[in-house]
C-alpha cells in the first residue's frame, strides 16, 4: 500500500472539472453513490453493514459521482478534519474506466475539501492499481510512506 499526501490547491490546479459527465457532490451517500461503489468494491460484503459505517462518520463528507447521462459511473469520498482531508472509496465502473470519470470525482473532492478549508489531501492507494497511481500522480500526490499487510 502507498500513502500519499497532496497540497489541495495543487490538485484543484491540476485537475480542472470537466467532461466526461456532470459531476454532483452531496453531504451524504445516495442510493446511486453506493450502488456504483458496491459494484466495484462490495464483493461478499453485507451492504448494510457498509451503510452502517457510512452513517457512523461524523465529520464534513463530501460524496462525489459522475454521472454520463441519468447513470452514476464514478464515485468518491471526501472527509475533513483539522485541515485534512481523506479521500476514500474511489470507484469507477468498468464501463468508463479510462474516459476521465475518476478525474472527475477527484477534482470535484478537491474542490469541495478547499471549500472545508482542509489545505492538505491523503489517501492510500494499492501499488499494483496502475491507473489510480498515474491519477494520483497527475494530481501531485507524492508517496508519504508505504506499507503492507502480513496475510497467512
Amino acid at each position: 500500500m502507498s500513502l500519499r499526501t497532496a497540497s489541495t490547491a495543487d490538485v484543484v490546479a491540476r485537475l480542472p472539472a470537466g467532461a466526461p459527465g456532470r459531476v454532483a457532490v452531496d453531504d451524504g451517500p445516495t442510493r446511486e453513490w453506493f450502488d456504483a461503489w458496491y459494484t466495484v468494491h462490495g464483493h461478499g460484503i453485507d451492504p448494510r453493514a457498509e451503510w452502517d459505517m457510512l452513517d457512523r462518520v461524523r465529520q464534513p463528507a463530501g460524496y462525489a459521482r459522475t454521472m454520463v447521462g441519468d447513470d452514476v459511473v464514478a464515485v468518491g469520498r471526501a472527509v475533513a478534519d483539522t485541515g485534512w482531508a481523506g479521500v476514500f472509496g474511489m470507484a469507477t465502473l468498468p464501463l468508463a474506466r479510462g474516459k476521465g470519470a475518476a478525474r472527475c470525482v477527484l477534482a470535484a473532492l478537491a474542490g469541495w475539501a478547499a471549500a472545508q478549508r482542509a489545505d492538505r489531501l491523503y489517501l492510500q492507494v494499492e501499488r499494483g492499481n496502475t491507473p489510480a497511481l498515474r491519477l494520483y500522480g497527475q494530481a501531485g500526490f507524492t508517496e508519504l510512506c508505504g506499507y503492507h499487510y502480513r496475510v497467512r
